[in-house]
């Protein structure tokens, strides 16, 4: 039995979302891009069937604004949304809010990724269910100070680690208390600009060349 094509906005940009529109056209359906005043010309809205202005200069106005994406899916009769990685794609208040408009969230549901989607919650959750976690700060830490202390706890290299979003914005390697003291404030700057968030987490860094059977065929 034939369906009839469903709209679907993808709510990201640059490559993943010129993968996203992509699929969606080889399933049957139209994929609307989104492009901004500061990229009109975004290679990913060639692979799209249709395009709307998302108004805004950042990605705090953009990409990030809840408010404004719903109001625009909503408007223009989007059936679906597809959040790609980064951004919303872990924000259970996007999945909410489209859902109450009968707006398809094409991901995990909001209790799911409020669970696992920050990423303090999901270790709670891992170490009560008793699986092993990376050593580190059990929370977001309360600053600098916690930051440094919980370092020398665990032992040099550590990771400062956004709590939110993903994609590898929000992490630094530090090798010792000065590269703690330098990164901490930009790291944090990061995860506000990418994810609306800026906590971060202080977990050991295992570099992957210690361990070859992690990537070793």
């Amino acid at each position: 039995m034939s369906r009839d094509p469903v709209r679907i906005l993808i709510a990201n940009r640059g490559e993943i979302a010129a993968r996203i529109a992509r699929a969606v056209g080889v399933l049957g359906h139209v994929a609307v891009g989104l492009w901004t005043d500061q990229e009109i010309h975004a290679s990913h809205l060639a692979h799209c069937q249709e395009w709307l202005r998302l108004p805004g200069a950042t990605h705090a106005e953009t990409y990030l604004n809840i408010p404004r994406l719903v109001g625009l899916a909503k408007v223009h009769r989007i059936g679906a949304v597809h959040p790609g990685y980064g951004f919303l794609s872990e924000n259970g208040d996007f999945a909410e809010a489209l859902t109450r408009e009968g707006i398809v969230f094409i991901g995990p549901h909001a209790r799911a990724i409020r669970a696992l989607g920050d990423k303090a919650v999901s270790k709670t959750i891992a170490r009560e269910a008793g699986v092993a976690v990376v050593p580190g700060s059990p929370g977001a830490v309360a600053g600098l100070e916690e930051a440094l202390a919980i370092a020398e706890r665990i032992a040099y290299p550590v990771l400062l680690k956004a709590v939110a979003g993903g994609g590898g914005r929000g992490m630094r390697v530090c090798f010792s208390p000065r590269d703690v003291e330098h990164h901490f404030e930009a790291v944090g700057r990061e995860a506000r600009a990418a994810f609306g968030r800026g906590e971060l987490l202080v977990e050991k860094y295992i570099p992957v060349w210690r361990y070859p059977c992690l990537w070793a065929t």
